[in-house]
């Protein structure tokens, strides 16, 4: 637990998330459970942002690697993308706005289909991610666009 900083599994201590499906997504969001197991499971993804902001920032400054766990019986591309909000922890990519807020994506360009992709992406592989002291979105992104379902488990920081 001292080397990990969880948002859903079931093996460690979960931190809070503002929430699973913000407003501005293009996803449905269900909570299922399979054989005990709690998981998200998202359809019509095109893509979905996890939101962690304010008292849930997450500092993974210390962290080395980002995991995920996700199953999908159609989607034939996955994207992981990571939003930092920079020093001050405020989201400021507006027009014309100054902006300290950095991100980065990673591809899973051939996932396995109706088996287990175990995602243990490397934040240094991130090179967009230049800071990590407050993580406030973690966005999954899936084609086909808006046609993909997704089961998501073991979403964690560690090192």
């Amino acid at each position: 637990q001292a080397n990990v900083i969880s948002l859903f599994s079931n093996a460690y201590t979960n931190q809070g998330v503002d929430t699973w499906r913000t407003d501005w997504s293009a996803a449905t969001l269900e909570d299922v459970t399979i054989s005990g197991d709690a998981m998200k499971k998202y359809t019509l993804l095109d893509y979905v942002g996890i939101e962690t902001t304010g008292a849930n920032q997450i500092n993974a400054t210390s962290m080395t690697h980002f995991h995920v766990d996700v199953w999908s019986p159609n989607f034939t591309l996955f994207k992981v993308k990571l939003v930092d909000f920079g020093a001050n922890g405020i989201y400021q990519s507006a027009p014309g706005v100054a902006s300290d807020d950095v991100e980065d994506t990673y591809v899973l360009e051939i996932p396995t289909k109706n088996g287990w992709n175990s995602l243990d992406i490397s934040l240094s592989s991130l090179v967009g991610l230049t800071t990590r002291g407050h993580i406030s979105q973690i966005i999954f992104s899936a084609t086909p666009v808006a046609g993909a379902t997704v089961y998501v488990d073991n979403v964690y920081f560690h090192k």
